[in-house]
């Protein structure tokens, strides 16, 4: 589902802490449709919604994380030595009977030695990759609808506005410094990829670089790292963050399904309304 745009979860039991948890799994989700959720039912508590609103605006982060750590679980897990299977059979040898002393050796030395030798020769050569960090997306998110109960006032409906606006812009803050330190670790050899565009030719082709050392598996060939390209140090760009007026708050809409509060512009409620009438 990477090309997602609109979700409708209306009247499912989402709660407010699994919002971002929900955002992070897609790749181009702009419009969340949230109506009859257990969400602003009851009290609203001061700076809830400065949280929540970093919360979503790091979900790319959230889910960059996720990620790195499958790709340097699989990672590790393809350069781990090989389980040397003569290690028992050269514990059993220990107890090799005495050359002659005029040699100074043993026939355990001997064995030892031979044996060694033998497991060195049949190892296989480890896997070796560069460290690799993955870039976190920025966020696509556009508008999000939750209904309101009637219980919580027109006027909190603004401060809720403001304290979300507020969060995301710390989230968007925070975003920009770790893009930025990602970009000089790729300075200093460090591999940064990063989910590729839905339907573009990086997301499905399974190429792409040769091993550090011309040998074993590539990188990009490797099944953790489908749906990633690689990020060029040079490019300067793929680790910029636009301008606030780009990355904007979503638009928060608390109409919900009866329409007793007004919908804002653009709100998700109208873009599912144009699709379903498509």
């Amino acid at each position: 589902m990477p090309a997602i745009e609109i979700l409708d979860l209306s009247t499912c039991g989402v709660l407010e802490g699994e919002v971002d948890m929900i955002i992070a799994q897609f790749n181009s989700l702009k419009h969340i449709i949230l109506d009859d959720c257990p969400i602003l039912r009851g009290e609203v508590h001061e700076g809830e919604w400065v949280s929540m609103g970093k919360r979503l605006a790091l979900a790319g982060v959230r889910r960059a994380k996720e990620r790195e750590k499958t790709i340097k679980v699989s990672l590790e897990s393809l350069a781990l030595p090989p389980t040397r299977e003569g290690d028992s059979i050269a514990h059993r040898s220990s107890r090799g009977r005495r050359l002659p002393s005029t040699s100074g050796a043993s026939v355990r030395d001997h064995t030892l030695g031979h044996s060694a030798s033998i497991l060195h020769s049949r190892e296989p050569p480890r896997a070796r990759f560069p460290k690799t960090r993955l870039l976190p997306p920025l966020p696509t998110l556009k508008t999000i609808c939750v209904t309101v109960s009637p219980q919580i006032s027109t006027d909190t409906h603004s401060s809720i506005r403001t304290e979300f606006e507020a969060g995301w812009s710390e989230g968007v803050a925070v975003l920009a410094v770790t893009r930025a330190r990602l970009r000089e670790s790729a300075r200093h050899g460090v591999q940064i990829v990063r989910f590729a565009e839905p339907g573009s030719e990086a997301y499905y082709s399974e190429d792409r670089s040769e091993n550090e050392d011309g040998e074993g598996p590539r990188l990009m060939d490797l099944p953790m790292m489908q749906g990633l390209e690689k990020v060029s140090k040079h490019d300067i760009d793929a680790f910029a963050v636009p301008a606030s007026t780009d990355l904007a708050a979503p638009v928060l809409c608390f109409a919900g399904p009866s329409d007793v509060i007004e919908h804002q512009p653009g709100c998700g409620h109208s873009v599912a309304q144009t699709i379903w009438r498509d």
